[in-house]
């Protein structure tokens, strides 16, 4: 069987020890679970939203949806999977990349202005989102 090729997205990070580096996000350990997840419940949604548009039985769809949700608005509102799917992405990507200090890289002025400012994976990932989705979507199917 023929292994898919990756997508190329870079990001750029401070590697302690190793210096700024410049990697494939599909590469990291995390985003490969991370698709995996996202695979399974793709999986799981489309089957129960099938299930809901062929029979009108929405308590499959439902749960899910209960599940990934909190707040009892957002529960009531109509999602299609691929919107479930992008919500799911988010909060994944935030979970593991956001305002960690190993994907933080800090931008200082030079020579003599005080502009300092930390960006880290998830401000990049959320920089270029519809690219990363549209990859993303690619990989899972």
């Amino acid at each position: 069987m023929k292994k898919s090729k990756k997508p190329v997205f870079k990001v750029i990070y401070n590697q302690f020890g190793r210096g700024i580096q410049f990697e494939n996000i599909f590469e990291f350990g995390q985003v490969e679970s991370m698709l995996a997840e996202l695979k399974k419940l793709k999986k799981k949604l489309n089957a129960a939203y099938a299930k809901k548009e062929l029979n009108g039985d929405d308590d499959a769809f439902r749960k899910i949806v209960n599940r990934l949700f909190w707040d009892e608005k957002k529960r009531i509102k109509k999602y299609t999977p691929d919107e479930l799917i992008e919500i799911e992405l988010r909060r994944k990507c935030q979970y593991y990349f956001w305002a960690k200090c190993e994907y933080e890289v800090i931008v200082t002025g030079w020579p003599d202005t005080k502009t300092e400012r930390k960006i880290d994976i998830y401000d990049q990932l959320d920089a270029n989102w519809e690219t990363f989705k549209k990859m993303v979507f690619e990989v899972i199917g």
